[in-house]
């Protein structure tokens, strides 16, 4: 799987997933603030991003859930992680969550960041949820969109992503330009990891089978950030983790939109996680006294 590397190899680890659409590179405002204090890998999962795009097999729920956990187990086991702080953004957070849920044994700290598939109901209001309700189940995504306009994605992407990137958060002009390209090219690949949409959520993020009713028998500290004018639903949040931060001026995507109040926030959360080497880092060399 396609991996974004940084920090000290010794560090404790931190794995950054993200959503739907996205890839690796969407951490790039994170990267070194986060090194400074773990060993940092930002990875697109298997199907998504820039990582291989395999036939997706499943079926069921479950399976599209396997899909995922079991790539990232594997990936684990070949970078040699034992235990890590687990950092899952949107769809990402989802199945974050899900991996936790299965391999709890080697996730020291679960952060989810604007999740996905949290609610147990859907609250959101519009004329047009059964049509969406149909395109969804039919199969079609946003990807698959991109992919059927031919040329005609490219300038739909870059209108996307200069509306988005651009506003509020200070991406110089040569930025949003990586971005655009980045995105189209995430977006447009063949479709794989996408696939497995219709089976783990409903329209609006709704989840087939929300994770408001499965954390409470995680056994592993859960904490949740939300932008505080974030689309995703805080309060589901609140419901389930110890810990629910807001991060103020900022959407769906916290960790570009205010990528140091969001660095604060993750620290705060995660730094207790790996307490013999946050000791370790803040103890003065005995040599140099």
């Amino acid at each position: 799987m396609h991996t974004i590397s940084a920090g000290a190899p010794d560090a404790p680890p931190l794995v950054l997933v993200p959503g739907y659409g996205a890839g690796a590179a969407f951490y790039f405002r994170n990267l070194a603030g986060l090194a400074s204090h773990f060993r940092t890998h930002a990875v697109d999962l298997l199907g998504t991003g820039m990582s291989g795009r395999p036939s997706f097999p499943a079926r069921s729920r479950e399976e599209a859930e396997g899909f995922f956990v079991d790539a990232l187990s594997r990936w684990r086991e070949a970078m040699g992680v034992d235990k890590m702080v687990l950092v899952g953004h949107s769809l990402g957070g989802y199945l974050a969550a899900s991996y936790a849920l299965q391999h709890p044994e080697h996730v020291q700290h679960l952060v989810l960041v604007g999740p996905a598939g949290v609610v147990s109901r859907w609250s959101v209001r519009g004329q047009l949820y059964h049509l969406s309700r149909t395109l969804w189940e039919s199969g079609a995504t946003p990807g698959a969109v991109i992919r059927s306009l031919g040329p005609w994605g490219p300038a739909l992407i870059q209108k996307y992503a200069r509306n988005r990137f651009r506003e509020g958060m200070g991406l110089s002009t040569e930025e949003v330009a990586a971005f655009e390209e980045y995105f189209y090219h995430i977006m447009a690949a063949r479709g794989s990891g996408e696939h497995a949409l219709r089976h783990l959520l409903a329209p609006f993020a709704r989840a087939k089978h929300p994770l408001e009713g499965r954390l409470h028998d995680l056994k592993v500290p859960v904490s949740f950030i939300y932008g505080d004018s974030d689309w995703m639903e805080p309060a589901a949040g609140q419901r389930v983790a110890r810990a629910v931060d807001l991060v103020e001026r900022a959407g769906h995507y916290a960790f570009l939109d205010q990528p140091q109040e969001f660095l604060q926030k993750l620290l705060s959360q995660t730094l207790t996680a790996f307490p013999d080497w946050d000791a370790k880092r803040q103890k003065p060399d005995q040599a140099s006294g």
